[in-house]
């Protein structure tokens, strides 16, 4: 089967990593698009401008169709990390993909909190899918790519 990342990335950092991926394993790639997209440089300065946290709330809903999986495996799945945790409208998102049975790699960019809050909403949505492998890379503790693609491509040429 071929890989596939479906990702979102409001500044750029995860949407690098999403390609990179893409090109490194040889897979398709689809962009999660929100309803609703801010024009924040950054999640920080779009908590600062809106009171509250009504802009993640806002968030909820994605305007990308549901892709057929049926042909892929694994399922990449990469986001920025937003209060501790990955968006709304990205849970959403996956929530609705039929993962039953897929091997499911997370990956996120973050600037301090790391990928733990998103793997709980993860397995919690991702039903029946197995959660393997997850990839962070935060401002102030970046991953190891290169180490983790290897052993990536070590567990998919033993699925094959």
């Amino acid at each position: 089967m071929k890989p596939i990342v479906l990702y979102y990335s409001r500044t750029g950092h995860t949407e690098k990593l999403a390609q990179l991926i893409t090109a490194d394993l040889h897979g398709e790639i689809i962009r999660i698009t929100p309803e609703k997209e801010r024009e924040y440089r950054s999640f920080r300065s779009a908590l600062r401008k809106v009171a509250g946290n009504r802009w993640h709330k806002e968030m909820k809903k994605s305007i990308t169709p549901i892709p057929d999986l049926t042909r892929f495996d694994p399922v990449f799945i990469g986001f920025p990390i937003w209060a501790k945790d990955m968006p709304d409208f990205v849970a959403d998102f996956v929530s609705h993909c039929d993962l039953k049975g897929k091997t499911v790699i997370p990956f996120a960019t973050f600037g301090v909190t790391g990928i733990s809050g998103a793997m709980k909403t993860l397995s919690r949505i991702c039903e029946g899918a197995n959660i393997v492998m997850p990839f962070e890379d935060g401002t102030f503790r970046g991953g190891d790519y290169r180490k983790w693609r290897h052993e990536v491509r070590m567990m998919m040429w033993k699925m094959e």
